[in-house]
């Protein structure tokens, strides 16, 4: 019972908030932005600046033929909203000139809040000069707000006022102002704490700061600090509000500047973005809000999209719980995007939208695109927004710049792989991942906060390299292969593109024994067996005179490594060998007896030593030796080269042998190694 009386209440509101958005009478303005960007340089002769301006606005979509925006109206391409003008307000030759109308073509729309949006981009040519120019659109009918108290609080007027100040940098290629979107109508119940983003991203780098609109400068008419108890973080660019005030329909008005460096106050650009916050009441909880889910993109993801490229991606949202379904997933999208109906899945209470986007030429630099999944009972999730970059590539790993690749020691550590174009360290987690020849993951490293990891870019070469350090002891003669996420590097242009991830099990194969390639990497065959035998004795000093001798069993050939406090060295396993330059007292000695035959018999051969007193005159290492013939012709074998310490390891840093495979192929059907 409780449930339906959920539901019944559910469906109330919905009617409720359909109702406030649509009852006042010629009440259709739902806020807007205006964002620029320079495309050339100054004209000499005309001191005029080409400028390319975009304008998205939002209307009520059932208010005129006009604002009623469908999938139809959406394909046709036909020019929709409200009539009106951008009209330049300072800084030109004629004040009040008209420099566009401000009809848009329809992107999206939305059914269960009452709503369409449109964007529309044009060329302007723009005086240049010391003055600063400024431009608006006027009109009036807001929505019936709560605050400010205008007319009764109907027919509150508007004006969305953007700023272009050519003369705060000195950047060659001109500027692009910040660009935003924002759902025309943001959702909040009644005693509940929000915090909203205002996604804003400058192109060119520029430090982005938000503040409110400010009435002085004509930037927001009736609708200026009309959102009471709201606190503006202007470095954040964050909203956060208490909706313990009255019920209903606030104007929210912001301008979103940029300054050519962080410590600048005079900005470059100021551009204006408004929307309404609708505040009801539900018997649901605060915490009881859709969410989106992988393989959604997280929030302020930036993508590249390379020129005559096609995006495509999927939205899943997940309901607060069983009680709740999902109703609509609203979108703010770029021009040209599609997207599909809303389907069920992929996974429990959760439903799903596909988007497709070929970007045209015209939309080459930095878009946004924005999403909010919405609740049968109204509640909303937080605004996602992913940035795409049209028209450049993303960073890619570069296929064999991988080191080391093949054969590896089991404790090997350090790592490097190329990209081919300079990149920085993300800001959001994306990992490295090992895994066995199974396909299963051993272990991951996260680019974002692995301190091993460290990428150096050289602009001179186009590339970078990302090295990073692992502390993995491999299993003997076994196969990895290491995939890379999307992410674990991004470029250095616009919103920083994230690095193009691979997932093949191919790209990247380490192994631990000498593995045998095939037609294919499924081809991949294992090594003979590496066996390790571990055998212990006492060492104590009988005759001061004679070496150590160490007496052992096992295959004449195999390769023995023999370690004290004082020696390290391998050497050939035959029946005894003779130690010197160890010192009197107690030895434990370790004898490793390694072998790549299929088969190693070690005999319980009891080990014999004695203890000497070396006369030493020098100290240090001795020079290394040359490396010793190969001790197989096949079937992998051992090449050693040596260094003695001439005073005991104690005066030595470092190891006295080094070992490397040979001859790492199987031998031939009949011969033996």
């Amino acid at each position: 019972m409780a449930n339906r009386w959920l539901e019944i209440c559910a469906v109330c509101t919905v009617v409720l908030l359909s109702y406030l958005l649509a009852t006042v009478t010629a009440s259709h303005f739902r806020g807007g932005l205006i964002y620029w960007k320079t495309v050339g340089p100054v004209n000499v002769t005309s001191r005029m600046v080409p400028v390319e301006v975009t304008q998205r606005f939002g209307w009520r979509r059932d208010y005129s033929e006009l604002t009623l925006c469908d999938d139809d109206i959406i394909s046709a391409g036909n020019l929709s909203g409200e009539t009106g003008n951008f009209r330049c307000r300072a800084g030109c030759q004629t004040p009040g000139q008209i420099l566009s109308s401000v009809q848009i073509y329809c992107t999206d729309y939305s059914d269960s809040n009452n709503w369409m949006v449109g964007e529309r981009s044009y060329f302007l040519w723009m005086p240049y000069s010391e003055d600063v120019v400024t431009a608006s659109f006027r009109g009036r009918e807001w929505i019936q707000l709560v605050h400010p108290a205008v007319n009764g609080g109907s027919g509150a007027a508007w004006e969305i006022r953007a700023t272009f100040n050519f003369n705060a940098t000195s950047r060659p290629t001109g500027n692009a102002s910040p660009i935003s979107k924002m759902s025309p109508v943001v959702n909040m119940f009644h005693g509940c704490s929000y915090t909203v983003k205002l996604p804003a991203v400058d192109p060119d780098g520029d430090k982005i700061r938000c503040r409110w609109a400010n009435s002085s400068l004509s930037e927001c008419s009736d609708v200026c600090m009309a959102f009471p108890g709201a606190v503006l973080d202007e470095e954040r660019c964050t909203i956060s509000y208490n909706a313990t005030g009255a019920v209903g329909v606030y104007a929210v008005a912001v301008q979103i500047d940029d300054f050519a460096t962080a410590t600048d106050t005079r900005p470059i650009s100021s551009v204006p973005l408004q929307f309404l916050v609708n505040v009801s009441a539900a018997p649901v909880p605060c915490d009881a809000r859709p969410v989106f889910v992988p393989p959604t993109e997280d929030d302020g993801t930036c993508i590249a999209i390379p020129s005559n490229s096609i995006y495509t991606g999927i939205l899943v949202a997940r309901s607060s719980g069983p009680d709740a379904h999902i109703v609509d997933i609203t979108t703010q999208s770029p021009a040209g995007m599609k997207k599909s109906p809303l389907t069920n899945g992929p996974g429990e209470n959760e439903r799903h939208v596909n988007v497709t986007w070929r970007p045209t030429a015209s939309q080459a630099g930095t878009n946004n695109f924005c999403f909010v999944a919405v609740e049968n009972t109204t509640a909303s999730s937080d605004q996602s927004c992913v940035n795409f970059v049209v028209g450049i590539d993303p960073p890619r790993l570069k296929v064999g710049s991988m080191s080391p690749t093949g054969l590896i020691a089991r404790d090997h550590s350090t790592w490097l792989v190329e990209f081919d174009q300079p990149t920085a360290r993300p800001s959001k987690s994306a990992f490295v991942r090992f895994h066995d020849d199974r396909g299963h993951e051993i272990f991951s490293i996260d680019a974002a906060t692995d301190t091993s990891v460290v990428i150096t870019s050289s602009t001179s070469s186009s590339s970078s390299v990302l090295t990073f350090e692992t502390r993995y002891l491999f299993d003997e003669n076994s196969y990895y292969y290491i995939t890379f996420d999307d992410g674990v590097a991004v470029g250095l242009q616009s919103c920083g593109p994230r690095s193009t991830g691979v997932k093949l099990s191919d790209f990247w194969v380490v192994y631990t024994g000498a593995w045998v390639k095939g037609a294919n990497m499924s081809d991949l065959v294992p090594p003979l067996p590496l066996l390790i035998v571990r055998q212990w004795s006492t060492c104590r000093e009988h005759d001061e005179h004679r070496p150590v001798s160490c007496a052992f069993g096992g295959n004449t050939g195999s390769a023995c490594m023999i370690e004290s406090p004082d020696v390290l060295l391998t050497v050939d396993c035959v029946e005894s060998v003779s130690l010197t330059h160890v010192t009197p007292g107690f030895h434990t000695l370790v004898v490793v007896a390694t072998s790549l035959r299929p088969v190693l018999r070690l005999d319980d051969t009891h080990l014999v030593s004695r203890a000497i007193v070396a006369t030493q005159t020098t100290r240090g290492w001795t020079s290394w030796s040359d490396w010793s013939g190969c001790s197989r012709s096949c079937d992998a074998g051992l090449q050693q080269r040596v260094r003695r310490c001439q005073d005991g390891r104690r005066s030595c840093d470092g190891d006295s042998t080094n070992i490397r495979f040979c001859n790492v192929h199987y031998c031939a059907q009949g011969d033996y190694a």
